[in-house]
C-alpha cells in the first residue's frame, strides 16, 4: 500500500520521566517507537526516525495543547532505537510554577506533542503507521496514550530543593570560616611583627628599663599561651572625631534643614553648622596640588581679531595696473568735502518760469604711486610635519586679510 503524502496535525501523548522542581526541568519521553498509542485521530505508531526535530529552543512546552498558554520550552533532546527524549525549561511564572509543582506531585503524568504528519501509510486494522513527520510543539497533559507507561521518577520535589538549598548555604558558611581564618591568620603575623618592632626599640633603654622590661617580658610570656588564641590588633594613634555626622546630603535638604535651624530646630542647627564646618569642608588635596590630574584642554576653534573686513579698501574700485611706471594719474572730481578742489553740479528749487542755477563742473586727477606689500611666514619643519591640519587653512585666511 502507497504511502499518503498529506499533511496532518497529530496530538501523541507519553509520560513525564522526571520533574525537577528545584531546577524548573521536566523530562520524560516525546515519542516512543514501534508502539500503538491513541491520538488525536486514532492509533498511530511512529516508525523509527521518522519525526524531524527542528532547533530545541523553538519547540514550546504548552499546557493541554493550548497555543495561547505557553509554560516553557525545550532545552534538548535525544533519540535511541526505541524512542525520543526531551527536557524542558519552565517558565518561572505563576502559571509555570503551578505547572511544575503538579508534574512533581504526579497529578499530571504525561508529555503529549504536536506533530505535523508529511507521510504515513494506514494498516488493515486502522493504525496509522506515520513514516514522516515534523515535530511543532510538546504539551503538559494530565495522562500518556499508554496504558502502561508510568512516572518513573520525581527527581526533585520541595523537600529536595530545600534540602539543595541548606546544602548551598553550608558550603557558603564553610568558605566564609576559612575567610575568617585566614584574616585571623594575617592579623596574628601582624601583632608578631608590631611585637618585634617594640623589642628592637627597648634594646636601645637603659639597663634600669631594659630590667623593668625583661619582668614585663617574663609575665608576658606566662600569659601567652592563654592569650595565644585570640589575636589582639594595636591602634598605631588612637582615632578621635569630634565632626558631627549629618544627613544633608543635597540641595533639598540643605534648605529644609536652613530653614528649620531658623525657627529653632536644634538638630537641624547641628546638622547646619557641621554642613558648613570648613575643616570639614576643605580639603588637603586640591587641584593646585596635583596639577598633573588637571590638564589644559585645547579646543578647535580658532579665535581671532582680524576677522572684521577692510572697508576703506575694499570701497576702492579695482583695475588692471599700467605697463609702465611707478606713478599713474586717475581723473577724479573730489569737492572741497572730501579734501579736493572739484566741483560737482547741482540742483536747488526753481520757481515756476525761473532761470535754473548754474554750476559749472570742474575736475582733476588724483596722482598715485605703485606701492608694493609684502608679507612673509617662516614656519620650522617640526611646525609644519607635526602640526594639527588647521594650522595651514587658518594661515593661509590670516595671510589674506593681512
Amino acid at each position: 500500500m502507497e504511502a499518503k503524502k498529506e499533511t496532518m496535525r497529530l496530538q501523541f501523548s507519553s509520560p513525564i520521566e522526571s520533574a525537577d522542581a528545584g531546577r524548573r526541568l521536566i523530562s520524560g519521553v516525546v515519542v516512543p517507537f514501534g508502539k500503538v498509542g491513541n491520538t488525536s485521530v486514532g492509533a498511530v505508531v511512529f516508525e523509527r526516525g521518522s519525526i524531524e526535530i527542528p532547533a530545541p529552543n523553538k519547540i514550546k512546552l504548552l499546557a493541554q495543547h493550548e497555543a495561547t498558554n505557553p509554560i516553557g520550552r525545550a532545552q534538548s533532546f535525544s533519540q535511541d532505537e526505541s524512542a525520543i527524549y526531551g527536557t524542558f525549561k519552565v517558565s518561572a511564572s505563576q502559571k509555570g510554577t503551578d505547572y511544575l509543582t503538579l508534574a512533581s506531585e504526579d497529578l499530571i503524568g504525561g508529555l503529549s506533542v504536536g506533530v505535523d504528519v508529511v507521510a504515513s501509510k494506514p494498516a488493515k486494522d486502522g493504525t496509522l503507521y506515520v513514516q514522516r513527520a515534523v515535530l511543532r510543539e510538546v504539551s503538559l497533559v494530565e495522562s500518556p496514550a499508554f496504558s502502561d507507561a508510568i512516572v518513573t521518577q520525581v527527581a526533585a520535589s520541595t523537600g529536595d530543593a530545600e534540602e539543595a538549598a541548606e546544602e548551598v548555604i553550608e558550603q557558603q558558611e564553610d568558605n566564609l570560616i576559612d575567610q575568617l581564618s585566614n584574616i585571623v591568620d594575617q592579623m596574628r603575623q601582624v601583632q608578631e611583627a608590631e611585637d618585634a618592632l617594640d623589642e628592637s626599640t627597648e634594646t636601645n633603654q637603659t639597663e634600669s628599663e631594659a630590667t623593668v622590661s625583661d619582668t614585663t617580658a617574663a609575665s608576658t610570656e606566662a600569659a601567652a599561651p592563654a592569650e595565644a588564641s585570640r589575636p589582639t590588633i594595636k591602634a598605631s594613634t588612637p582615632y578621635i572625631s569630634q565632626t558631627v555626622r549629618h544627613g544633608i546630603t543635597s540641595k533639598g535638604s540643605y534648605v529644609q534643614h536652613k530653614i528649620l535651624a531658623a525657627q529653632g530646630n536644634e538638630q537641624s542647627k547641628l546638622w547646619i553648622a557641621a554642613s558648613e564646618d570648613p575643616t570639614s569642608l576643605t580639603a588637603a588635596d586640591t587641584m593646585s596640588t596635583n596639577p598633573a590630574f588637571n590638564p589644559i584642554q585645547y579646543m578647535k576653534e580658532f579665535v581671532s581679531n582680524t576677522n572684521f573686513g577692510r572697508p576703506a579698501i575694499d570701497a576702492v574700485s579695482r583695475g588692471v595696473l599700467p605697463a609702465n611706471g611707478m606713478t599713474f594719474s586717475v581723473p577724479s572730481l573730489v569737492t572741497s568735502a572730501g579734501g579736493g578742489s572739484s566741483v560737482a553740479p547741482t540742483v536747488a528749487s526753481t520757481a515756476e518760469a525761473g532761470t535754473p542755477s548754474n554750476t559749472a563742473m570742474t575736475s582733476a586727477y588724483l596722482t598715485a604711486n605703485v606701492t608694493k606689500y609684502a608679507g612673509q611666514q617662516t614656519i620650522s619643519l617640526e611646525l609644519m610635519e607635526r602640526s594639527d591640519p588647521v594650522f595651514f587653512d587658518e594661515l593661509a585666511i590670516q595671510l589674506e586679510r593681512a
